[in-house]
């Protein structure tokens, strides 16, 4: 008997990349086939297309992360609706954000203080509803931390699952270099810090195994790299050197280092109330997807 795509772990991963690069590229063609000018518009179409494949090719089709299941079943499996102990969710995204956002204003201050250049602040510059601020946040999260992490759990230990879904995350990155039209070395800094990052969304969805607060911090990074990252959102060598400390290594591991003191103090059980036991914090940061005790 034929073993199913998800007890093939090698193979299952490098489907699902194919697979996720095929609806970046459909996503892509629809847009452009169908002449959408208007932002909200385009995000619609490129957001139906991305949905069907997360909720319906991947479980359905691909079988993963665990087999074929309902689509209820699967975004159960992967945190997509697991909203609870809500308040440390929230609480998790929007301090993390804060940090990002701090460390965003620092860069961007030594840029612009190095250059004889003032910071002035465009709340206009908010992309809240922009395609490269909604989409990632969703769908990246919910393939690359929800089904990617979820299935090699079951098979390698929790420190090999976070390197490697991040080096993947990382490497999909590699592939503007294929764009003539953006620098080289601002894509390799951006690989650097998207493993970063990577490495910090996988580690804070293993601690509460719930895709909110990652999806929400994405979200919210990407809606305001123009308000607070002023003067090195280009793409250039220096901007992406400034990216790799203040858009990725340094707020990443400070947020990491942040969620892991919340997770782990009672301070946290008085703020959320009796729901959030100490058996919880334990169970959610330390054991594996699977219940497989391994490290």
């Amino acid at each position: 008997m034929s073993k199913s795509l998800c007890e093939r772990p090698v193979v299952a991963v490098g489907a699902l990349i194919v697979a996720y690069l095929c609806a970046e590229i459909l996503s892509e063609i629809a847009r452009a086939s169908v002449q959408v000018t208007d932002c909200v518009a385009g995000l619609f179409v490129k957001a139906a297309i991305f949905a069907t494949f997360a909720l319906l090719v991947v479980p359905l089709g691909l079988g993963l992360p665990s087999g074929r299941m309902p689509p209820r079943s699967y975004v159960a499996e992967i945190g997509l609706t697991k909203i609870q102990p809500l308040r440390f969710c929230l609480l998790i995204a929007l301090s993390c954000y804060l940090i990002f956002a701090l460390s965003h204003r620092v860069g961007s201050f030594v840029y612009l203080s190095s250059a004889g250049l003032a910071f002035e602040l465009d709340l206009s510059k908010f992309d809240l509803l922009a395609t490269r601020s909604v989409i990632p946040a969703i769908f990246e999260e919910l393939v690359f931390r929800g089904v990617m992490v979820t299935l090699l759990l079951r098979y390698t230990t929790r420190s090999r699952t976070v390197l490697i879904s991040a080096a993947i995350f990382a490497g999909l990155h590699a592939l503007n270099l294929l764009n003539p039209r953006v620098d080289s070395v601002w894509v390799v800094c951006q690989v650097v810090w998207a493993f970063g990052l990577g490495v910090m969304y996988a580690e804070i969805y293993l601690l509460v195994r719930s895709l909110l607060p990652v999806i929400l911090i994405h979200y919210l990074v990407n809606a305001s790299v123009g308000v607070w990252f002023q003067g090195l959102d280009a793409q250039t060598p220096v901007t992406g050197l400034y990216g790799v400390v203040f858009f990725g290594l340094l707020p990443a591991g400070l947020s990491f280092l942040w969620v892991r003191w919340l997770a782990q103090t009672s301070r946290v059980s008085r703020l959320l109330g009796r729901r959030w036991e100490k058996t919880e914090r334990l169970r959610y940061s330390l054991m594996p997807i699977d219940g497989d005790a391994r490290r």
